[in-house]
């Protein structure tokens, strides 16, 4: 048989793949086996092979139907509102009065016109002057059993502050709870202005010869720290300041006084007023020695006053000394906590700028028990 024949039949396909049948010798056991054997190979049918499992579906970008019939070109410039209002509207979503629909083309917001008015109530918004700003608070009523600052220490009216600043915010509330502070102070003996009835000190201070005088403002000063051992004094410019630093130590008797000035006017006390101002005074040059704030910041010479051991310090616009974080400041109250004998004169002009935690501490160093401020800090920051 050649080899591109196809067999007779199927036992000829079997005898070729598997061989002839065994022999008639054979167990029939064995051959009525052989029989099933065939006789099942010939009726099997292939199985169907399992059907492979079907890949997750990927959903597909939405598409809006116009674009994929549009050129890539085109697609871009494709109105989406105008796609959307079609869809709308299939659905049912401007089932409206023909004639009030916008006319066609008008883009889908063209028929909408102006916010209605609403009526508000007048009592909702009725404190409420300007969009965004907070309504104006009325000025604080003093309570009952508080004091007010201005009858306190007899405070001369004065010209309305910006409504924005502290002072405008104290005068608000314009009130002190009662505290041991508050009858403390109540309690310090009050008296009117002593700068026009001061005794007249110029003999007392001035050298044989001289021919200046002390202005009343310097009297009453020089006076005033003598009887208190120690002035909170709000000297303005040109009111005499210098004389009274320099006369200061005489007046208080101290052996040893360091005064206080800024770095500019060092030079200037030293070179030029000095030297003219003893010409009339009895200034004790010996034991004054002149200390310039930047001394005190400087690490250097950060010791100096201990190396002075001064018992009367005299600062010379002592507004310089109101923060109490500066290094200046921390080196003068260490001092003077150290040397609690030492007394305090300071002169400034410009005391405060805008609250009473910046000359607190100098008032209570120069005056002590008989400060105006609380000593204690929580009331002060309550006062303040």
């Amino acid at each position: 048989m050649a080899d591109d024949a196809p067999p007779q039949n199927a036992d000829a396909r079997l005898r070729a793949l598997f061989g002839a049948p065994r022999p008639a010798s054979a167990p029939p056991a064995a051959a009525a086996a052989v029989d099933d054997f065939f006789a099942r190979m010939r009726t099997a049918t292939p199985a169907e092979p399992a059907p492979a499992p079907a890949a997750p579906a990927v959903p597909r970008p939405f598409v809006v139907p116009e674009a994929l019939k549009a050129r890539p070109s085109a697609v871009a410039a494709i109105d989406i509102r105008q796609v959307a209002a079609a869809a709308m509207a299939k659905t049912g979503a401007f089932d409206v009065v023909e004639e009030e629909r916008a006319a066609p083309g008008a883009g889908v917001f063209a028929g909408i016109g102006p916010r209605p008015e609403v009526s508000v109530p007048a009592g909702l918004f009725g404190g409420i002057k300007v969009a965004g700003r907070k309504k104006e608070k009325k000025p604080r009523e003093v309570k009952a059993g508080a004091a007010s600052l201005a009858s306190l220490f007899g405070l001369a009216e004065e010209p309305a502050p910006h409504p924005a600043s502290r002072l405008a915010e104290a005068q608000r509330q314009e009130g002190v709870q009662d505290s041991f502070e508050l009858q403390r102070v109540l309690k310090i003996p009050r008296r009117p202005s002593i700068i026009d009835t001061a005794e007249d000190l110029t003999a007392e201070f001035r050298r044989p010869g001289g021919s200046m005088e002390l202005w009343a403002r310097q009297s009453a000063a020089l006076g005033e720290m003598r009887r208190a051992d120690g002035l909170f004094g709000p000297v303005g410019v040109g009111q005499g300041k210098t004389l009274i630093s320099l006369l200061a130590a005489n007046a208080m008797r101290s052996r040893s006084c360091v005064v206080l000035v800024p770095p500019a006017l060092r030079a200037q006390l030293l070179g030029v007023d000095i030297p003219r101002l003893s010409k009339h005074w009895d200034i004790p040059l010996a034991r004054i020695r002149v200390v310039a704030y930047s001394q005190l910041s400087n690490a250097k010479s950060a010791d100096i006053l201990e190396e002075l051991k001064p018992d009367l310090i005299v600062a010379d616009e002592a507004h310089n000394l109101r923060h109490r974080s500066a290094a200046r400041t921390k080196r003068f109250l260490r001092y003077m906590k150290e040397h609690p004998g030492c007394r305090f004169v300071g002169l400034s002009g410009t005391m405060t700028r805008r609250s009473l935690h910046d000359y607190q501490h100098l008032a209570e160093l120069a005056l002590r028990k008989n400060s105006p401020l609380p000593n204690n800090w929580a009331i002060l920051d309550q006062w303040a």
